[in-house]
Parts: C-alpha cells; sequence; structure tokens
C-alpha cells in the first residue's frame, strides 16, 4: 500500500505516460464520484497508488490488465494514431461515434470523454468495427423515430396535398 496525494500520484503517471490526460481534476472527478478508493488527511485528498491502475483498467473495460493504460482524450487520440499508426484509418470521427455507440468504453468527466489507447490493439480494435445493429437507443430518440413514423403514415394516408397560401399583412 502507497498512500500518496493526488498531485504526487499524478507526477507519477506523467512519468510513465508523459502524454497521459490524467490530471489532478481527472482523479478528483473520479474520487467526488465514488469511482476511486480515498480518503482524506487533513485537507488532502489521498489514494492509494497501487489502486489507481486496477480501477482505471476496470473503468475501461480491460480487466486482468495490471498496466497503467495509456489514457488520452478523443481529439489526442486521434492525433496519436494519425501520427504513430497511420496505416490503421481511424479518425476523431470514427472514435467519437464508437465511444457514443459504446464500442469504445470511456471515462467520461463534465463534457470529455477519456479513453485507453489500448482499445486500438488487438483484441479490442475488433469492438470499433463491429455493426452497431445491438446497440440501444435513447428513450428520446425512440419517441422521435415514432412520431416521425406517425407523421409519414398521416402523409401518406391523406388522399388530399394540402395547399399553402401565404397571406400578407398589410399595416
Amino acid at each position: 500500500m502507497r498512500i500518496k496525494t493526488i498531485p504526487s500520484i499524478v507526477t507519477e503517471i506523467k512519468t510513465l505516460d508523459p502524454s497521459s490526460a490524467v490530471g489532478e481534476s481527472f482523479l478528483m472527478a473520479l474520487a467526488e464520484s465514488k469511482q476511486l478508493l480515498h480518503t482524506y488527511h487533513g485537507n488532502r485528498l489521498v489514494a492509494d497508488a497501487e489502486t489507481i491502475a486496477p480501477t482505471l483498467n476496470r473503468l475501461l473495460g480491460f480487466e486482468g490488465n495490471g498496466n497503467l493504460p495509456h489514457i488520452r482524450t478523443i481529439r489526442e487520440a486521434a492525433a496519436e494514431l494519425k501520427q504513430n499508426r497511420p496505416m490503421i484509418g481511424i479518425g476523431e470521427k470514427l472514435i467519437r461515434s464508437a465511444v457514443k455507440d459504446g464500442r469504445i468504453p470511456s471515462i467520461r468527466i463534465g463534457n470529455r470523454e477519456y479513453i485507453a489507447m489500448q482499445s486500438f490493439d488487438e483484441p479490442y480494435c475488433r469492438r470499433i468495427f463491429e455493426p452497431t445493429a445491438t446497440v440501444p437507443i435513447s428513450r428520446v430518440e425512440a419517441v422521435r423515430r415514432d412520431v416521425m413514423e406517425q407523421m409519414a403514415q398521416t402523409i401518406a394516408s391523406s388522399p388530399y396535398v394540402p395547399t399553402v397560401t401565404r397571406v400578407r399583412r398589410v399595416g
């Protein structure tokens, strides 16, 4: 057990992965959402540095992997893939749609999605190119589709075409 403050844990992570998107606010948000085991020592938030890697791996769906995942924002991940592995052919738009569909596991903090670069390695990268037919849709999207279907049926069943006349007001 290695109890450290959040800034010292971030420093340790940055020495292992200088491009990591893990910062103090990232770990603080995980602690506030009770996804990271922590405690307070006076007014300082402290955590066990040995539990960070397993926690991040669990949140990102890499069970059994004891290494620290290389976490990036979507934009950083796309830029790194373009620079280091251009033959993979994955851009920011595909990454965003795969995160939205759940094919790439992510950690959402605020309005940002954080993903692990290991998602683009074997065997995890196969999920990215799977068809999305089984992806559940939201309730709002289901209602919108139902309304559009009802409108299409109403328009198709009406025997006449409505005409619209424009009325101008004077004055």
